[in-house]
């Protein structure tokens, strides 16, 4: 059943591919060098930028940053997630309507629009696009709002001036106020 089919020869089983592996292992296995028009290979630098160095410190830029292409799988599985029941009833039970998907519709449109569109026009909707929605993350709440900004620092953050003045007074500890039971 399996080894029912025989090849006939073995030059006819294998293809290009198979005699250009045998041929590359018969050259790695000889003493001999293979091709005498090969160029030596020099070692190069190492750079001095750590590998975790960001792109536009490890190469020279010949212009603006390339945008990676809209990931379109990911924008078709969102929009098409957004209409599944589960989704769907889930939004309802949390806010007590249907839930609107054009959103959604939107960036899967935007995305294929890039996609068809020519290079440069692709780079620049990509660029305008990465913008906007950054200015949109910031606009809206985020870790940067959590705190408001001091125009000049805490004359004792720690109380290590009330402790001191306690301790030069006599009284060895700052006060506290007393504490209340609720019963």
């Amino acid at each position: 059943m399996w080894g029912s089919k025989k090849p006939s020869s073995s030059s006819e089983t294998q293809s290009s591919d198979d005699k250009e592996l045998a041929s590359f292992l018969a050259e790695i296995g000889s003493d001999a060098p293979a091709r005498t028009d090969a160029t030596p290979v020099t070692p190069t630098a190492v750079p001095d930028t750590p590998l975790y160095a960001p792109a536009s410190v490890t190469e020279p830029s010949a212009g603006p940053r390339k945008e990676e292409p809209c990931p379109l799988q990911y924008y078709f599985d969102e929009f098409f997630m957004c209409y599944t029941p589960k989704s769907q009833l889930v939004h309802y039970y949390r806010y007590g309507e249907k839930k609107d998907c054009a959103e959604r519709w939107r960036d899967l449109r935007w995305c294929f629009e890039t996609r068809l569109t020519d290079d440069d026009t692709a780079q620049k909707m990509l660029r305008d696009r990465r913008a906007a929605k950054l200015e949109q993350l910031r606009a809206g709440p985020n870790s940067e709002r959590v705190w408001e900004f001091r125009e000049e620092p805490l004359a004792d953050p720690w109380g290590v001036e009330a402790r001191r003045k306690a301790a030069e007074n006599g009284s060895g500890s700052v006060k506290q106020p007393p504490v209340r039971y609720v019963n």
